[in-house]
């Protein structure tokens, strides 16, 4: 639920409130629960840290040597050349690119 959809919840409340004539919500506590919310989620955000999802790249030739192994695929494809994108394909299936001569992968291979 975003503040859009509160608004628009509050708004709603209050309108049956008034065709009822019934009071349907404490307003003062409505408010304060939407207050303490808001701090806990900030609160929670300035503690949270983004998992690492940079994997390291092995550079192997295509007969299985080791040449390079990079921290992450910005900085294969920028050395080798080549999209970023290219990268973590051809690392994620370990097929070759024939035309840099080279076998990319997440994991050492085992020869």
């Amino acid at each position: 639920m975003n503040t859009q959809d509160l608004y628009k919840t509050r708004e709603e409340l209050k309108t049956a409130e008034e065709e009822y004539g019934t009071k349907i919500v404490n307003w003062d506590k409505w408010d304060e629960l939407v207050k303490k919310t808001r701090q806990d989620i900030s609160k929670a955000l300035k503690n949270y840290t983004p998992p690492n999802k940079r994997k390291q790249i092995y550079v192997y030739t295509l007969t299985s040597k080791l040449q390079l192994v990079f921290n992450d695929s910005d900085q294969a494809a920028s050395v080798l050349g080549i999209d970023r994108m290219v990268v973590t394909n051809h690392a994620r299936t370990q097929v070759p690119i024939y035309h840099i001569g080279v076998i990319l992968s997440y994991q050492p291979i085992n020869m």
